[in-house]
């Protein structure tokens, strides 16, 4: 293609937050070898806070895959991103529908995995990702695709972009709760389902020992549970579970000196935001060489 000629580019990613995260340095990357496309992107409900405030995505679509009203929704969808005359969809998640959306749409260039033999029809490039090679990052997988648009082995760019409100809100209530003079320590206490949280008992003696040394300010952060409320006695500990917005929460990663969680959307965002992380994945189908932080340094 040509770098200076504007084309429109569709990126599907229709799942989990975490996947949307590793997909991002697509974004970045596409902007720089061509510096006048315009990028859209098809995604999850929960991946549209992610990318609502990010300066290269024009245009945001969202689809739920699981909802029971899935085809429809999907078939005004097609309406919508018809009208649009993409030039490039890029299929970085392999849902059958996702695959196939880009010929419904009959857009000239069609980029998938060429792992799948069933969804191969449906891409006019098809790129063997090395799914195999479990050294291999997720976001360096994602990457690959692009070798259809003639872009081989760039950098990993990582940005994620924190609305300045957000930060001032979330540095308001730190300061009205904790001492400023000690280094914040964010716990992220769930995960999206696909891995395990850190185990509550680890939390309840983490704190303990913290509570002796009473060098740190900790924040827990997360869904709503009544476990971790109990543990909030602390005068070191600010229970922000179930009371953040997503754009609070990507601020409160921000701002934070350490993160600790699992391998979730949030460990994501921590590690493209180069915090020190320490990861929690039990899971030997989801190693760190494969899902874990890409940050400068964990653990």
């Amino acid at each position: 293609m040509n770098s200076k000629k504007k084309i429109k580019v569709l990126i599907q990613r229709a799942d989990r937050l975490g996947d949307v995260v590793l997909t991002l340095p697509m974004v970045e990357t596409l902007k720089h070898f061509y510096p006048s496309v315009e990028i859209s992107f098809l995604t999850s409900p929960a991946g549209v806070p992610m990318l609502a405030h990010h300066p290269l995505i024009s245009t945001i679509y969202e689809i739920d895959v699981q909802s029971p009203t899935f085809k429809s929704e999907l078939y005004s969808l097609e309406q919508l991103l018809a009208v649009e005359k993409f030039d490039v969809y890029l299929s970085v998640w392999d849902h059958p529908e996702m695959a196939r959306l880009g010929k419904r749409l009959n857009i000239p260039i069609r980029v998938g995995d060429k792992n799948n033999l069933l969804h191969r029809f449906y891409y006019t490039d098809s790129v063997k990702q090395q799914w195999g090679d479990l050294t291999r990052h997720q976001v360096l997988l994602n990457l690959d695709l692009l070798k259809a648009l003639s872009i081989y082995n760039p950098p990993i760019v990582k940005h994620i972009y924190v609305p300045r409100e957000a930060e001032s809100e979330i540095r308001a209530m730190l300061d009205r709760t904790l001492s400023i003079d000690r280094p914040l320590i964010v716990i992220f206490c769930a995960t999206g389902g696909s891995n395990f949280p850190v185990p509550m008992v680890a939390i309840v003696a983490f704190l303990a020992k913290l509570n002796d040394i009473r060098t740190f300010n900790v924040v827990l952060a997360g869904p709503t549970s009544q476990d971790i409320n109990e543990l909030a006695d602390y005068d070191f500990v600010l229970n922000l579970t179930g009371k953040t917005s997503f754009n609070q929460l990507t601020a409160l990663i921000n701002v934070a000196d350490y993160y600790i969680g699992g391998d979730t959307g949030p460990t994501h965002i921590a590690s493209f935001l180069d915090k020190p992380v320490l990861f929690f994945s039990p899971q030997k189908q989801n190693p760190p060489t494969r899902w874990g932080p890409l940050s400068g340094y964990f653990k």
